[in-house]
């Protein structure tokens, strides 16, 4: 059976008409479509300049989708500034870079991975250190879906574990904005640890002091074993999902096949994760950096705090008064 299809195939392609319809269609590498200043939504084409612009943020202004960022804009936006973060230095060990010697249809992964990394950085997650408006220093993680398709690998993981104890060490709460398609299918086993070990760390992290929060964001595409391990809504103490998010294990085409049921065009969508107890809240992306700002400082009473601390130096001053008067 596969021989016959791959013999039509081939034939197909072969006839002198398939050849003339192959000529006349335009391809375009990644690449190309990066340095395209244009793009698409619900009104045709866009300048990138202007959709990715301080205003907009990356949403249509006019049907308000939330199209996907990448992990500096994603920074930039929820620390309101470039300036107001400092990215950790996490080093990566690039004797690990291909532990098992991966090709494919004779491509080397080796070698994607270094043309990945000089387009997207060198991981497909970046954690950065920031105060908020309220004064609270807090650790962000956010990953890039260009960079494999935010899959995670022995890199990924190990930047977690990283960020995850540095949070823990200087005891700041942490977010996580979370987007990629699961476990790095050129590291297999090696990938798959990750979910262990991505997942201990953060129980570490809320067993050693149950007062920092760990909050997780859903943003883009959020499948496979990032859904399952770092982050599962049953780990965070709070989970927001941001408009258009999609949330899942298996794809919705794979659930479908499966099951032999056609499903709801809510499913592994925000508002069906709300409904059914998985998330707490649907936000759009202008409102999540004075959401997550209000909450801490609810949580870490530091509204409270200063209040107090005024209030007694009032009574303060308001003794002083009186003993001088007598």
């Amino acid at each position: 059976m596969v021989s016959w299809i791959t013999k039509k195939i081939s034939d197909l392609k072969s006839s002198s008409l398939a050849k003339k319809i192959l000529k006349k269609m335009p391809t375009f590498s990644f690449q190309e479509k990066e340095l395209n200043p244009w793009t698409s939504c619900c009104d045709g084409p866009m300048l990138k300049s202007d959709l990715f612009s301080k205003t907009n943020l990356g949403v249509c202004p006019k049907c308000n989708r939330h199209h996907i960022i990448n992990a500096k804009q994603r920074l930039d936006i929820f620390f309101r500034g470039e300036n107001n973060y400092r990215i950790l230095d996490i080093k990566i060990d690039e004797s690990l870079d291909d532990p098992l010697r991966f090709e494919s249809m004779g491509i080397k992964y080796i070698d994607k991975l270094k043309a990945t990394r000089k387009r997207s950085g060198e991981c497909a997650i970046k954690f950065a250190v920031g105060k908020l408006s309220n004064g609270v220093e807090i650790v962000a993680g956010a990953m890039s879906f260009d960079h494999f398709g935010g899959s995670v690998g022995v890199h990924e993981g190990n930047a977690i574990i990283h960020a995850v104890t540095y949070a823990i060490q200087n005891k700041n709460p942490l977010i996580i904005f979370p987007s990629g398609g699961g476990q790095r299918l050129q590291e297999s086993l090696f990938s798959l640890f990750q979910m262990t070990k991505t997942t201990q760390i953060i129980s570490e992290f809320k067993k050693l002091d149950p007062s920092l929060p760990y909050i997780l964001c859903y943003t883009g595409p959020v499948l496979g074993g990032i859904s399952a391990s770092f982050a599962s809504p049953s780990l965070a103490d709070f989970t927001f999902a941001e408009k258009d998010s999609i949330v899942g294990f298996a794809g919705r085409r794979v659930v479908e096949a499966t099951s032999r049921t056609t499903l709801s065009p809510e499913f592994q969508r925000p508002e069906s994760l709300k409904k059914n107890g998985f998330c707490d809240e649907i936000l759009n992306r202008k409102d999540i950096n004075e959401t997550v700002t209000n909450l801490l400082s609810i949580l870490l009473k530091k509204n409270e705090l200063e209040t107090a601390d005024a209030e007694s130096n009032e009574d303060r001053k308001i003794t002083r008064k009186i003993a001088n008067s007598a």
